[in-house]
């Protein structure tokens, strides 16, 4: 198409006549000619060239492509890498798990045994002399606080075979403080001049133990006591009015009642007995004896007319009720008193108690054992009193009213002898 094209264009500028435009119309051919074939050969050689290309962009994608199945083929390495890994992972994922549980449990023992040998230790008076420097409110657990621990246990075991003196602040049994000097014996006993001591881990202070046990001082040697306190403190307890010393003022005035009270109730328990005896006796003999209220009731009423015969017996029974029924009163009165002292001592325990409370706190028992035994032993030694004396109270009443009705009777059968023998 392209040679068509020229030679159009050539026949175009020619011009229309002449041989020698023929000449040149056929050199215009030739060179057309030559024109093709050089042209058939540039795209002979183009198509060659693009077969090679060809070939060699095949090669090339033979050559990608067995790169792709071998990458496929790594990536399928891999895959089966990545699963084995993952699974690998997770093995070590659960063993971490399982170590961090076993480790967490490690910990929480050693932390609960450390807390035990705390918990057994600072009780004692030792601890207040520890250097170790261990933070008790530090809960973070690590080789430094376990180091410190063991020293500080190292310590208070040495601590156990001395004997030291320091000055300190002493409490009394009514939680007053005190300038003193005190030895320990380790952590088994405490003395002062005063006495012996307990300690008090809350306060951190030493206490004089309120009843003293009589303990000799020995020459050479020096009282231990193993329960850390509380046998001495058990000892001073052996006698009896020593148990009995909170109740204090209010506990005298209970035993001076019931003593009072079991005087009067024994007195007229025993006179009431000895007349029941003098009244059985008269009512076996003919005379009037004025030993007794019958024989007295019986004299009265020998001169009496008949008609005045029952006015009579009526005003001598009633003469003789008195001495009957005398102290049944006083016992029922006596016998309310201990209770309302008890409640009393309650009340001043109670407020001993909270005074306390005010002055060092709540959250030591010991130093709040003293108004709180004087609350409770108060009102038990009330009870203990008032119940026995209510019993004697009854039975002295119960005798009057059996001696009053035999009277009545007596009074009766003689009322009913005289009108027998007006008959």
């Amino acid at each position: 198409m392209r040679s068509i094209h020229l030679i159009a264009l050539l026949m175009l500028l020619l011009p229309s006549s002449g041989y020698s435009q023929v000449q040149s119309l056929q050199q215009v051919l030739q060179q057309v000619r030559q024109g093709s074939q050089q042209e058939q050969l540039a795209a002979k050689q183009f198509v060659h060239n693009s077969q090679l290309d060809l070939q060699q962009l095949q090669q090339q994608g033979q050559q990608l492509n067995q790169q792709l199945q071998q990458i496929q083929q790594h990536n399928l390495q891999l895959e089966d890498q990545l699963l084995v890994l993952q699974q690998q992972l997770k093995d070590k994922q659960s063993q971490l798990n399982t170590e961090k549980s076993s480790l967490t449990h490690v910990f929480q023992t050693i932390a609960e045994h450390e807390q035990l040998l705390l918990d057994s230790v600072r009780p004692h008076s030792l601890w207040q002399h520890d250097t170790s420097g261990i933070n008790l409110n530090n809960e973070q657990l690590d080789l430094a606080r376990i180091k410190q621990l063991w020293q500080a246990l190292t310590e208070q075991i040495v601590l156990t075979a001395r004997v030291q003196q320091h000055d300190a602040m002493v409490l009394d049994s009514k939680g007053q403080p005190h300038a003193m000097q005190v030895t320990e014996y380790g952590p088994f006993t405490a003395q002062t001049e005063q006495g012996w001591l307990h300690y008090l881990p809350a306060q951190k202070q030493w206490q004089i133990v309120a009843l003293q046990p009589q303990l000799s001082h020995l020459k050479q040697g020096f009282w231990l006591d193993p329960s850390m306190g509380q046998l001495i403190q058990q000892a001073g307890q052996n006698r009896w009015w020593q148990a009995l010393a909170p109740a204090g003022l209010v506990g005298v005035l209970i035993a001076l009642i019931a003593i009072v009270a079991t005087i009067i109730g024994v007195n007229r328990l025993f006179y009431l007995y000895q007349e029941k005896q003098r009244i059985n006796r008269q009512q076996t003999q003919v005379n009037a004896n004025l030993d007794n209220a019958l024989g007295r009731i019986i004299a009265a009423t020998n001169t009496v007319t008949d008609a005045n015969l029952a006015a009579h017996l009526h005003s001598a029974i009633l003469n003789e009720l008195p001495a009957l029924q005398k102290g049944i009163g006083t016992l029922a009165v006596l016998a309310g008193i201990p209770p309302l002292l008890g409640l009393l001592g309650t009340v001043g325990g109670m407020i001993e108690t909270f005074t306390v409370m005010t002055q060092f706190g709540s959250n030591n028992s010991e130093l709040l054992s003293g108004g709180i035994a004087q609350a409770l032993l108060t009102t038990q030694l009330g009870l203990m009193t008032a119940i026995p004396l209510l019993l004697l109270h009854c039975a002295v009443k119960n005798k009057s009213r059996q001696l009053s009705q035999q009277l009545e009777q007596e009074a009766a059968a003689i009322v009913i002898q005289q009108r027998q023998n007006q008959d």
